[in-house]
């Protein structure tokens, strides 16, 4: 009778160390649970010698209406990031210098104190030769640091903005989450008319009678529907075609996604796009003159670590990254 008992082979598989090492530190040394935890595990360090990008959190919710935590955002991002760089491209970081500057320290509450410490470190950043990606916070924090580009490139900005609202009211105390477009524009810092808020909510025939909640825009509008209806490769055919050559700030409120994918924020929007949506998107702008970006709105306390809407951020503020480096390709 054959016998049918298994043999084990005496081979044994074929481990490269080196390799695995090299792997290894490619994805900061550790596996994702282990290790010192920096934004996508780049070095911890205000030294800006050849740095490309300087990844700044931004812990401030000292403006939101409704739900507050966001100044917990940039640690949760840290730890979320960490798993993000396993899934997308981790040889980005061979490919743009990236830092994680830390945080931004200021007087808790102190809405005049973070402002002017954020613009001022921002400016310190820019002047270093590096770019910001920031990590909030509320969706006051674009305000500071697209001063802080204006003035350090001496003209307008066009801007890109994801959110489920405008954040152009006029009707309250300006510099607060839902003020902060006003401002830029009244003071010359974003030019409209070059500029494209996506993903409103608030407009068209979905909203006819809340002109004061959602006041009209000076930018290219592309609301949440059309969003959905027409897809991505046509929002971003036509963010191409506004925003054209022009330096791009890109702000991402958490909000401008569906809240099935984006619970845990300041506003949870419905009928809004998913991630894959945007990661399409993003990939069909390459070639913008992005010069900074941020991710905001996320409050981590109504989701469990790792949820969706921090794995959504942190794949986001990834892309963002992206396109600073393909703009960064193209300008050298």
């Amino acid at each position: 009778m054959t016998d049918m008992h298994y043999q084990p082979s005496n081979a044994k598989p074929h481990f490269d160390a080196r390799a695995f090492a090299r792997d290894m530190e490619l994805i900061g040394g550790h596996f994702p649970y282990a290790g010192i935890l920096t934004f996508f595990r780049q070095p911890h360090t205000r030294d800006l010698t050849d740095v490309d990008v300087a990844l700044l959190g931004l812990p401030w919710d000292g403006t939101p209406m409704n739900r507050s935590g966001q100044r917990m955002g940039p640690r949760a991002l840290r730890e979320t990031s960490v798993y993000v760089l396993e899934e997308e491209d981790f040889t980005l970081f061979q490919r743009l210098s990236c830092v994680d500057y830390g945080d931004l320290f200021f007087h808790a509450g102190n809405m005049f104190d973070f402002l002017e410490q954020a613009q001022k470190t921002v400016g310190e950043i820019l002047a270093a030769g590096a770019k910001v990606v920031a990590f909030g916070g509320d969706h006051m924090i674009p305000l500071p640091i697209v001063r802080a580009y204006a003035h350090h490139l001496g003209r307008p900005l066009s801007l890109v903005h994801f959110d489920g609202h405008f954040d152009n009211w006029d009707t309250f105390p300006y510099s607060w989450g839902g003020s902060w477009v006003a401002e830029l524009a009244e003071e010359g810092c974003i030019d409209l008319s070059r500029s494209v808020q996506l993903g409103i909510r608030m407009v068209g025939d979905a909203a006819p009678d809340v002109a004061m909640y959602a006041p009209e825009s000076d930018a290219v509008v592309i609301s949440g529907d059309e969003c959905l209806d027409e897809g991505p490769l046509a929002a971003a055919a036509k963010v191409r075609e506004v925003v054209s050559d022009d330096p791009v700030y890109l702000t991402f409120d958490a909000d401008f996604l569906d809240a099935s994918v984006a619970p845990a924020c300041h506003t949870p929007c419905v009928c809004g796009p998913d991630t894959y949506w945007t990661k399409k998107f993003f990939r069909a702008v390459r070639g913008l003159n992005v010069v900074g970006a941020d991710v905001n709105e996320l409050c981590p306390q109504y989701e469990p670590s790792l949820g969706p809407t921090q794995l959504a951020l942190a794949h986001v503020a990834q892309w963002e990254l992206g396109l600073i480096e393909h703009a960064r390709a193209r300008n050298t």
